[in-house]
């Protein structure tokens, strides 16, 4: 602000000074004349503290000094505060001597002062002391933005970067003028916080603008655009300045998707033609359009070489870079998204890079300084001393502008300075507890981190969500992945990568890293996005996070225990003996992350992932596909040479018990929300199956003796055999206090003398039920066909057969003609034991039936003698029929047509069942 002391009766001659000021370019608001109405002491307005007020916001005084002004001590006043504030002064005098305390300041002479022209001698003096930059004040804000960043309209309050926008308006000028043989798409890079924004937009842009004293024209400054804005953003800005041509008719020729534009040509060239448009209404042809750029690291968000937002930096790019465009790009960018910016094809010679380094503390007293002295706001002493030594380093000055605005706020509501002990009191120190139980406190600054951090999630809506809610989840997650626990049981920051994050969370992590609080930045060997934790102050202050650590600290040292194990592991050759049982890995691994850390954030990841082995489900499901599905290798390539596919039977048995110790949910193995068998059916449609009947039963050396044929209805069977999970879920309802207790009126009796299986539910729930008599199956059938309202039924052994072979006579296994032993469980394996259902998927039938041969022998419910007939079935002397082999049996009882006699009254442990229903096809 220009202040223009006088006497009361000079105004005459003040008035004039003040229109030559108008004239040259000056904002009225930024001169205060007290005589003026406009600018002056208003009326209402206590006209003293309101003229101290003004002085103090002024960076001149013009001192109007005749014999009146000489007489009055409220201008003498005026000057000696001036100057005990060190603002420029510069005497007018008009006949009459300057006072002493004045005569070695350098004055002009009020009738030599040729206020019409334009070598007017005080704006030429104005120029000199760079006062042609003063600008006006922001309306509605305060002398400090806090957390945000500066806006084109708070140039006035914008310190501490003047080498940089001399310099990057010095490079522009260049640019334009053709001096220097530069890109015209300048890049001002910088760490997070570094005040890229700020720079550009209160610092750079205002300054571009015509000023006093040189009122030509040189750019067309576009608003400013974000990447995530897209191409109709753009298109609308563009609109604006061509208000004849509506945005949606720009938008269709910039846009290279439209006009299937895969060069860009088409969309560069009518974009250069837009922006020589805009020159041209202005009659500013030879001049330059400027488009504006921020956070252009939002471009690089999706790894999409197509998506909108980098459609739009490459087409501002390429068109920049076109010989006769009369485009220039100013954009800011984070520097550690440059690797990603590089990537472009064709970026080669098409930007100008300009590095911003973070702030020098050597100039924190001037941002502190200046921007009070405008709005007229006294400093305690010792003030701006204390705030630099709390502010620590250059990493913590978003925290020292949070500071200085709340400050500032309480000040003009008590309408009082910015003291030491208002800023103790707004941030007091804040207690906490150290992993060692120690009492320690922070205070100041530091002390504003929880408020930050707080005040941060209420932005993002997390006030309204309890601790439960996933949102909350995710950001605990996120926060869990940041840290890590040291040998001495302290929490360190780590950097972690976050290749996927929800919306909500992604809103909360860019806002901590907008305010400093996390730092991004890329990682040199995988060129991978990570961040981390930019004072580990938060750990301590934040007491949101504080809680979620000391209650995920157990999980924390089981995650450094892995890496420990891993390490030995590997150093002593990766022997057998040092691995974990799947008890072990599976609790550990569960306890980690439910805790809300994963396990999989580690430094030495491939190597620990080898240690552990699969235990996600997604990853053993994928191991058991691995055989039929050859691309699946990509997904199982991290546990190394021993889950390598093809799986040999004791992997494949193991990734069986593993899905079972983490609640096997595979569709057909489990139950459903009512907690009943949720079955996976397979449909054969119908047809004529044939039944091959021994000579002697059970041999199938002693040649056939006949061939039955019968023709089958449409039915349909359960892909797997009844699970372990799933035989209990009938016991558990109907069997108690060891007596039957159905809800159904079965047409025999359960003998108590021939007990139901004790299953183990824990590790063996993805197993056939096994020990099953050919009874308790048919209570079984009863039981669910009455839950489910429906016909469920044991299979026939025609039925069974036409699942097993499709209708086809000819095939001789499930899968084919030829034997398999990757296809089915049995006593040439010499694993010795059951495994889960669904481990050999490629031992499916035609109709996609699975373990139809080997693992376990499954009920019939036609009699063995006679299965063209099934009366008597629940006879409990009538021998019934066992089909496709077992674990403990050769492999010749897999074969479609073996056959096999037991009776049903017992309980076998080899022995198990599934089930069909009707009337459903």
């Amino acid at each position: 602000m220009i202040f223009i002391s006088h006497s009361h009766s000079d105004k005459k001659s003040a008035n004039k000074i003040y229109r030559s000021l108008i004239k040259f370019g000056y904002n009225e608001k930024d001169i205060y004349l007290s005589s003026n109405s406009k600018v002056g002491n208003l009326g209402g307005i206590e006209w003293e503290r309101n003229l101290w007020l003004k002085l103090r916001q002024s960076a001149v005084v013009i001192a109007l000094i005749t014999k009146n002004w000489s007489k009055s001590h409220w201008c003498v006043s005026e000057i000696l505060l001036a100057r005990e504030r060190g603002l420029n002064i510069i005497p007018i005098l008009d006949k009459a001597p300057p006072p002493n305390f004045m005569t070695k300041i350098q004055h002009l002479h009020l009738n030599k002062l040729k206020l019409k022209k334009n070598d007017n001698e005080l704006i030429r003096t104005l120029q000199t002391e760079h006062i042609q930059d003063i600008f006006s004040l922001p309306t509605n804000k305060g002398p400090y933005p806090g957390l945000r960043s500066f806006e084109n309209d708070e140039a006035a309050i914008f310190f501490g970067r003047h080498k940089e926008i001399i310099e990057i308006i010095k490079l522009l000028n260049q640019i334009s003028r053709g001096n220097i043989a530069a890109n015209k798409f300048i890049l001002i890079l910088g760490a997070s916080g570094s005040g890229k924004s700020s720079l550009i937009k209160a610092g750079v842009l205002p300054r571009l603008k015509p000023r006093p004293y040189n009122t030509e024209q040189h750019w067309v400054i576009l608003k400013h655009i974000v990447p995530s804005e897209g191409l109709r953003r753009l298109a609308s800005i563009i609109s604006e300045e061509l208000p004849a041509i509506k945005p949606d008719e720009i938008f269709n020729r910039i846009d290279p998707k439209r006009r299937a534009d895969s060069d860009f040509t088409t969309a560069i060239d009518a974009l250069c033609n837009f922006g020589a448009e805009i020159l041209s209404s202005k009659k500013l042809s030879e001049k330059y359009v400027l488009f504006i750029i921020d956070q252009l690291e939002e471009a690089f968000e999706t790894n999409k070489s197509d998506s909108d937002a980098q459609m739009l930096l490459k087409l501002l790019l390429f068109a920049s870079k076109m010989k006769d465009s009369r485009i220039i790009v100013l954009a800011t960018m984070r520097s550690d998204f440059l690797n990603e910016f590089q990537q472009i094809d064709g970026i080669t010679d098409c930007y100008t890079p300009y590095t911003l380094d973070p702030m020098n503390q050597n100039r924190y007293e001037e941002i502190i300084e200046k921007p009070a002295k405008r709005y007229g706001l006294e400093i305690e002493p010792h003030l701006v001393e204390r705030l630099i030594k709390d502010t620590g380093t250059h990493d913590a000055l978003p925290l020292l502008a949070f500071t200085l605005e709340k400050l500032y706020e309480k000040s003009s509501k008590a309408n009082s300075a910015l003291t030491i002990s208002a800023y103790e009191s707004m941030f007091p120190s804040e207690k906490y507890i150290d992993e060692s139980g120690k009492s320690l406190e922070v205070t100041g600054v530091e002390a504003a981190v929880q408020y930050i951090a707080e005040n941060i999630l209420t932005d993002c809506g997390y006030d309204a969500f309890p601790d439960s809610d996933n949102n909350v989840k995710q950001l605990r997650k996120s926060f869990l992945r940041l840290t890590k626990i040291n040998e001495d049981g302290h929490f360190t920051r780590r950097r972690a990568k976050f290749d996927s994050l929800s919306d909500s969370t992604l809103k909360v992590i860019k806002s901590l890293c907008d305010n400093r609080l996390l730092t991004s930045d890329i990682d040199s060997h995988d060129g991978k996005r990570v961040y981390t934790v930019t004072h580990e102050a938060l750990f301590r202050v934040w007491k949101r996070l504080h809680d979620w650590l000391l209650d995920a600290k157990r999980a924390l040292i089981l995650r450094l225990t892995i890496e420990a194990a891993t390490s030995e592991w590997f150093e002593q050759g990766k022997p057998e003996k040092l691995l974990w049982p799947a008890e072990r890995i599976i609790d550990t691994v569960n306890e980690i992350e439910h805790s809300g850390i994963s396990y999989d954030d580690v430094e030495k990841k491939s190597l620990v992932h080898e240690f552990l082995g699969p235990v996600s489900f997604d990853a053993l499901v994928s191991l058991i596909a691995c055989d039929e599905v050859r691309h699946a290798l990509q997904n199982v390539k991290l546990y190394g040479e021993s889950w390598h596919p093809p799986l040999n039977h004791e992997k494949r048995a193991r990734v069986g018990d593993r899905l079972a110790l983490i609640n096997d949910d595979r569709p057909g193995i489990g139950l459903n929300s009512e907690k009943l068998p949720n079955i996976d059916w397979c449909k054969f449609p119908g047809g004529e199956v044939e039944l091959k009947i021994m000579k002697v039963a059970g041999d199938h050396t002693s040649g056939v003796e006949k061939v039955l044929t019968r023709h089958i209805s449409s039915f349909e069977i359960s892909r797997f055999p009844i699970t372990v999970k799933q035989f209990q879920a009938f016991v558990s309802d109907c069997f108690h206090n060891g007596k039957w207790i159905s809800p159904l009126e079965l047409p025999f009796e359960l003998e108590l003398n021939n007990p139901i299986p004790n299953h183990d539910v824990t590790h063996r729930a993805n197993q056939a039920a096994y020990g099953i008599s050919y009874l308790h199956a048919l209570a079984f059938c009863q039981w669910l066909g009455h839950r489910l309202n429906t016909n469920i039924q044991i299979p026939s052994e025609f039925e069974w057969q036409g699942a097993a072979n499709g209708g086809d006579m000819k095939r001789k296994y499930p899968w084919g003609s030829r034997w398999s032993s990757r296809k089915a469980n049995t006593f040439e394996n010499d694993l010795g034991r059951q495994v889960s259902v669904g481990l050999y998927p490629m031992g499916r039938s035609p109709i996609g039936c699975e373990d139809l041969a080997g693992n376990i022998w499954e009920w019939c419910r036609n009699s063995f003698d006679h299965p063209e007939s099934e009366q008597h079935p629940y006879d409990p002397k009538t021998l019934r029929t066992l089909r496709g082999g077992s674990w403990d049996y050769l492999r010749v009882a897999t074969e479609c047509d073996f056959r096999l006699r037991p009776r049903p009254n017992l309980r076998y442990h080899n022995v198990g069942f599934r089930i069909v229903r009707y009337g459903v096809c």
